[in-house]
């Protein structure tokens, strides 16, 4: 199971990668795609959005699941990847690559998970 130390984890398994403009990238964690297995199917809100903690941003479809995909952080939308909802199986091949909307206008990181504790939380299965 791959988990970068270089990024922020969600309870609901999303990570947050802040960039150096500011802005936060947002994707799918491995366990998550890995729970999910081939996905085939990303839709995701549009560009200008405003979401607040826990406000879902999107949706990642398997033949075994939906996963609702949630913002870690308020902010608004200012990009979503186009190249990961033409090509979903991205997410499943690179996780960590492959962001799905990335937020400007950040609120706050309270709901942020360091990398040791999300390791601990994956690994006892919670």
């Amino acid at each position: 199971m791959n988990i970068p130390d270089d990024i922020y984890y969600t309870l609901t398994h999303e990570w947050v990668r802040f960039t150096e403009r500011g802005t936060a990238l947002v994707g799918l964690t491995d366990p998550a795609q890995n729970l999910l297995s081939s996905i085939m199917f990303i839709s995701l809100c549009q560009t200008g959005t405003r979401l607040a903690p826990g406000q879902a941003a999107g949706e990642a479809e398997s033949i075994k699941a939906v996963k609702e995909i949630l913002a870690p952080l308020a902010g608004r939308v200012t990009a979503v990847n186009g190249a990961a909802v033409d090509q979903p199986g991205l997410v499943n091949m690179s996780p960590y690559e492959t962001w799905l909307i990335e937020l400007d206008d950040i609120d706050s990181t309270d709901r942020l998970v360091e990398p040791g504790r999300y390791k601990l939380l994956v690994t006892k299965g919670e």
